[in-house]
């Protein structure tokens, strides 16, 4: 005797069709995904070619001839814009009693940015240099007294302007 298969006694009930609710819920649903899929790949392509003006302009900025730093009378007009990267020279003294150090990791590791304030010698003004990047022993070499203070003598620095960011979650007081 052969055994047959009968799809009524298998214990599968038959599916039902879905409801025109259903189907057009998930058409709206994926009307949206498809949409804001295309609005997310727009908006790449017009990052990119914004990243691409920027890089270009930092390149052309960073490698033209120093200029002298602005007039502190003209900081107020200075902007992302117009300034940043911009290569410019500076002479005064540094202000080594006023140094500070800024956590930061780095390729290299964790450690700290130099930040010491550069007083301009013609008197307009006082402006933060950034002198590199130190590990932390370096740190506490400073605190053991190792490294003898360094003098204000006066001191040229060529450099790339930066404009200051404004405070948010992500950044240190």
């Amino acid at each position: 005797m052969a055994a047959t298969k009968d799809s009524t006694h298998s214990g599968d009930t038959p599916r039902n069709p879905r409801s025109a609710t259903t189907l057009a819920v998930l058409g709206v649903v994926a009307v949206a995904l498809f949409a804001g899929l295309c609005a997310l790949g727009t908006w790449q392509v017009h990052r990119l070619a914004w990243k691409q003006n920027l890089i270009a302009q930092v390149d052309q900025r960073a490698h033209a001839p120093a200029t002298p730093a602005p007039a502190r009378a003209d900081w107020p007009a200075l902007t992302a814009d117009n300034a940043e990267y911009r290569r410019v020279s500076a002479s005064g003294a540094y202000q080594y009693d006023k140094q500070t150090l800024l956590q930061a990791a780095t390729e290299l590791g964790s450690g700290y940015w130099v930040m010491t304030p550069l007083q301009l010698a013609d008197g307009g003004g006082t402006v933060l240099v950034n002198r590199g990047f130190v590990l932390p022993e370096w740190r506490k070499r400073q605190a053991a007294g190792g490294q003898p203070a360094a003098d204000a003598a006066p001191v040229k620095v060529d450099g790339l302007l930066r404009m200051g960011e404004p405070g948010n979650g992500f950044l240190r007081n």
